[in-house]
């Protein structure tokens, strides 16, 4: 027979820990924070969502019907993070691209000054 398990409450101790890895983790650099950033996102808004399984009176997990349309239809949290982070890597390649010309230009007049 199965135990009487408070569920909830182990969710929510885990949910816990994974924000708090996530924010630790966030900290540490640009790309990271961008990284974890989009993860804790994508974590918040399948958890308002309502996308994360449930546990019936015996403790196995299950998905509901409207679980997996909601899921289909929002692509799911991993497509989310995967915008956010192509995003940032996307702009800081931008600026990027501007320093190179900018290095460019002055390499160009610098060997016009000595030729």
């Amino acid at each position: 027979m199965a135990e009487n398990i408070d569920w909830k409450s182990k969710y929510a101790e885990a949910d816990a820990y994974a924000e708090k890895q996530l924010e630790k983790s966030a900290a540490q650099g640009s790309i990271d924070r961008d990284f974890f950033g989009a993860a804790l996102t994508a974590k918040r808004f399948a958890r308002q969502d309502g996308l994360h399984p449930s546990r019936d009176e015996y403790g196995e997990i299950y998905y509901t019907t409207e679980q997996g349309i909601k899921a289909a239809c929002h692509a799911r949290e991993d497509v989310t993070a995967i915008l956010i982070i192509q995003q940032a890597v996307l702009r800081r390649l931008q600026g990027l691209r501007m320093l190179g010309w900018a290095c460019v230009l002055l390499l160009c007049y610098i060997a016009f000054r000595i030729s």
